[in-house]
């Protein structure tokens, strides 16, 4: 991953967002113009943490492409998990994947939603470009799923065989 320019990259120590309301709220955190992306894959990453949170609300990065406008909403697992009550510090992701070709967003909108009542803080921000051939949901840990299944796999067959001598 490569983070974009500077000029583009928000860091602050926290944005509180509040709702006393008991209907939903769309709170516009984050807007930016021209964004410098040259790629087809983007995301924006930073930190979130919750407090009383009334059911799903969640993050969510929208791409104006060409007069099109498309969404990244945070409601999977992981880095995608929706704010829900009360959680500490995590870590969120709002991925973007382009179609080869496609031109680069003209702008970037980033909300947070909430079904009622609530408070959510967002810490720092950064909005960071991949590779074609790099997932921005995938951890950048020193191996990947690929070779954790080898290690494991390797040391299971092993251990197997060892139980099966053991036996004889």
């Amino acid at each position: 991953p490569v983070p974009v320019a500077p000029e583009i990259r928000r860091r602050f120590a926290s944005l509180k967002l509040e709702s006393k309301a008991a209907a939903p709220v769309t709170f516009a955190a984050l807007r930016i113009s021209a964004p410098p992306l040259t790629g087809i894959r983007y995301a924006l990453r930073g930190q979130v943490r919750t407090e009383g949170v009334a059911g799903d609300g969640y993050l969510e990065m929208w791409s104006h492409i060409g007069g099109n406008a498309y969404f990244s909403r945070a409601l999977g697992e992981g880095p995608m998990a929706p704010l829900r009550g009360t959680s500490g510090w995590r870590e969120f992701v709002l991925p973007f994947f382009s179609k080869a070709g496609a031109p680069a967003p003209g702008k970037l909108e980033f909300n947070v939603v909430l079904p009622g009542a609530g408070t959510v803080w967002i810490g720092p921000l950064s909005l960071v470009q991949y590779a074609e051939d790099e997932n921005p949901l995938q951890s950048s840990a020193w191996w990947d799923d690929r070779t954790a299944g080898l290690v494991f796999g390797s040391l299971g067959g092993l251990l197997g065989c060892l139980g099966g001598l053991l036996g004889f």
